[in-house]
């Protein structure tokens, strides 16, 4: 059976007797970041789907989980993502992806493949670019010393 690495995001740093506690009632070796905001598990599945639900299913109630996220992408390049919906939110969005004739994953993936094309187009999200390519290219110092230069009356 494969093995999937999933990350664990929490929505606080998880304290030491929480930790053991869900190493115990899980029965998996968990790796949690220096922080503790952050847990890696290697879990066997036949998919990947099949190594987030068996993650959910053994820690959501020992540890306050925010998300689940793989930590390699697939064969396409994509991560997978999973987090938890109220019900009435999984409720709107089933119907609204029905309407839509697709799944309410291919809704939810669309809404944020959009969302993230529009912040890329924002002026904030363009000089942050910009920004980050001078910063590859040249030392800080050279890049505050142009800008002071530019400025100058």
């Amino acid at each position: 059976m494969p093995l999937y690495a999933i990350e664990i995001l929490l929505t606080r740093p998880a304290r030491r007797m929480e930790l053991r506690a869900a190493v115990r009632s899980s029965r998996m070796k968990l790796a949690p970041s220096e922080e503790l905001d952050r847990i890696a598990v290697l879990v066997t599945a036949e998919d990947e789907g099949d190594a987030m639900s068996k993650v959910w299913g053994r820690i959501e109630n020992a540890l306050p989980v925010d998300a689940l996220v793989s930590i390699f992408p697939d064969a396409d390049g994509k991560y997978t993502l999973s987090f938890p919906l109220p019900t009435t939110a999984l409720h709107r969005i089933t119907q609204q992806a029905a309407a839509a004739g697709c799944t309410p994953e291919q809704l939810i993936h669309d809404a944020l493949v959009e969302a993230l094309a529009r912040d890329r187009t924002s002026p904030k999200a363009q000089l942050d670019s910009q920004l980050n390519k001078l910063l590859r290219d040249f030392p800080p110092a050279d890049i505050a010393g142009a800008i002071v230069r530019r400025l100058r009356p």
